[in-house]
Parts: C-alpha cells; structure tokens; sequence
C-alpha cells in the first residue's frame, strides 16, 4: 500500500488542485476524479491545467452533511453530530 500524499492547503488559495481538493475533502485524488466526472463537484479549466474552486468544495461538503441523517433506534432522525434535525 503506498503512502497518502498529504498536501499543505493554502488559506487563502481559491483554486484548489485535485491533490489539495482531496485533502480538504479528506479522501484520495481517485475519488475527487470521480466526483468531478459524475458532475457532483465542478471545476475549470486553466490551460491544461484543472482546478476546482474552493467555494464548490464547501458547497459539496455542507451537502454531505445536510444528506448524512440516519435513523436513530428510536425512530428520531438526527445527524451524525448528534443533533435533532
């Protein structure tokens, strides 16, 4: 198994790369890829260079999290956080 590449993420970066998307992301570069071919994250082009603009990360992430409710033993719907949605 080979090791994760671990990118620093500038603060104030706005284009991210696929390696920095991923690491905001917490998942690997194979992943974004296949994020961005089904259309669920967006990115430009800048020559051939692809970036992804760090606002459709955020958007991508608050929209896993608004989707990741889970049915509690009791029946209550609430968040993986824990709170009552």
């Amino acid at each position: 198994m080979r090791p994760r590449m671990q990118t620093e993420v500038p603060p104030e970066a706005i284009l991210l790369s696929v390696q920095e998307a991923a690491t905001c992301l917490g998942i690997g570069r194979t992943r974004v890829r296949e994020l961005l071919a089904s259309g669920q994250l967006r990115s430009v082009r800048i020559g051939r260079c692809l970036r992804i603009h760090r606002a459709d990360v955020n958007a991508f992430a608050e929209r896993l999290r608004l989707s990741s409710t889970f049915e509690s033993g009791d029946g209550d719907v609430s968040t993986h956080e824990g709170d009552p949605s």
